[in-house]
């Protein structure tokens, strides 16, 4: 009993001392920064030195820098169409027209915007599809969000302000009208590269490592699809930084993706309790010429010495040498984004293949494979089961199953051919055979001969 007082009081006073220790520290760096130097020495350091001067202007310049360049454009977009929707309504008749956005009121947004979304109309005078019409106004939300943040006023929530109501139950009409008559209800997505297209593009030579520009194909292709990547942007935005080949003890290896930043974790405020996605990627024993780890160890070992370390896809030299393939220039993100396109073409078959069909095969393969919704998530990066989901798809082999079920066809009837065509159905009398006739089944025919 005494021993375990002792040991108790001993912990406290450990516990005192150690708090003591760490206030001295911390006390002492405040009064006297310091930092080490190259010999292992502490060195007074300078307060001038240690902070950075920024203006205002450096500020916002940031602050709109962190705008995603995906939102940049359908918010000019939006914005353009309200402003030639707001001319057409001025030069039409002398009465009232919408003002500008950069001064609108909430009761102006309540009642022009309700009407704009009754109007609107495409270049051809065709009417928007309700996503079409979603984009428009959320662009116009965040242009007069802007706005006002410049100014300190008041933000703005056009799908949940109670004052916006009138505009929300137009809204609505609008897009149950819509989705009536069949205007928008097939969406446009990228087509899912299949295994049999795949192993046609290994097999055709579209994807190898005997060219520079085949090698660097195959490269965005593969990376594409074993980390989910989506546009030429995410593509472009690649370092050789993010990538680390690591050995285990037992001599096995893999090729481990740890990504910076991404549509689905930006790094803000409201990502900073995100983990960055780590995606681990393993030999391909099965099948080494398609080996991922081979073919990017490989293709690093054929860039220049001097090549950028901002990049990881460079441009292939005009004429390759032994040594190298590549010249230290990136590749553009417009070239990037059209290389599936450029890939499946060779093939010549038919469908909407984007580089986004990388990150739709991705998905659907793990879908397909039986992988958790939370593994699945780890590899593509998603934050909400919702939005994973919204990439799973059947495959036809599944769809066709599905309606055989519904149909009562079963798998034995599916599998099974019919050793002999049914019986024929004769249409009259006179068509009737007159000897009769007679099924067989599980015989053995035998012909001989004379």
């Amino acid at each position: 009993m005494a021993g375990a007082m002792e040991d108790e009081m001993f912990l406290q006073a450990l516990e005192i001392y150690e708090a003591s220790q760490r206030s001295a520290e911390q006390e002492e760096i405040l009064v006297q920064p310091q930092t080490i130097s190259d010999d292992g020495h502490f060195t007074q350091l300078n307060l001038c030195d240690r902070f950075v001067n920024v203006t205002e202007e450096d500020i916002l310049a940031k602050i709109k820098g962190a705008v995603p360049r995906t939102t940049k454009r359908s918010t000019e977009w939006a914005v353009s169409v309200w402003r030639k929707w707001r001319d057409s309504k001025r030069l039409a008749s002398d009465s009232e027209y919408p003002p500008e956005l950069d001064f609108i009121t909430n009761e102006e947004v309540n009642r022009w915007l309700a009407q704009f979304v009754f109007e609107v109309r495409t270049l051809k005078g065709e009417e928007y599809s309700g996503e079409s019409l979603y984009g428009l106004c959320s662009g116009i939300q965040h242009y007069i969000r802007e706005k006002r943040s410049d100014r300190n006023d008041e933000p703005i929530d056009i799908y949940k302000d109670p004052y916006l109501a009138h505009f929300r139950s137009s809204f609505n009409a609008v897009l149950k009208d819509l989705h009536s008559r069949g205007i928008g209800t097939v969406k446009k997505q990228a087509s899912v590269i299949t295994k049999d297209v795949e192993n046609q593009l290994w097999l055709q030579n579209i994807l190898g490592d005997d060219t520079p520009s085949k090698l660097l194909n195959t490269l965005v292709y593969c990376l594409g699809v074993n980390l989910a990547l989506r546009s030429g942007h995410e593509h472009r935005s690649l370092r050789p930084d993010m990538f680390q080949l690591v050995e285990l003890p037992d001599g096995r290896r893999y090729l481990e993706y740890i990504e910076w930043g991404s549509k689905n974790n930006a790094g803000g405020l409201r990502d900073r309790k995100n983990c960055n996605k780590s995606v681990k990627i393993f030999p391909n024993v099965e099948n080494p010429q398609r080996c991922v780890i081979r073919l990017y160890q490989k293709y690093l070992s054929l860039r220049p010495e001097n090549a950028p370390s901002d990049a990881l896809y460079l441009q292939p030299l005009h004429k390759p040498r032994p040594e190298c393939w590549y010249q230290s220039k990136a590749v553009g993100h417009n070239s990037l984004t059209a290389t599936v396109k450029k890939i499946i073409d060779q093939l010549g078959i038919s469908g909407y293949y984007t580089n986004h069909s990388l990150r739709r095969t991705c998905v659907t393969r793990l879908y397909q494979s039986g992988a958790e919704e939370y593994e699945i998530m780890k590899v593509s990066g998603h934050c909400s089961k919702d939005g994973v989901r919204a990439y799973k798809e059947m495959c036809l082999k599944q769809e066709e199953k599905i309606s055989k079920k519904l149909q009562l066809v079963s798998e034995k009837d599916e599998e099974e051919e019919p050793v002999f065509k049914k019986p024929c159905v004769f249409q009259s009398q006179s068509q009737k055979p007159t000897q009769p006739v007679y099924n067989f089944s599980n015989c053995t025919v035998s012909f001989t001969n004379n």
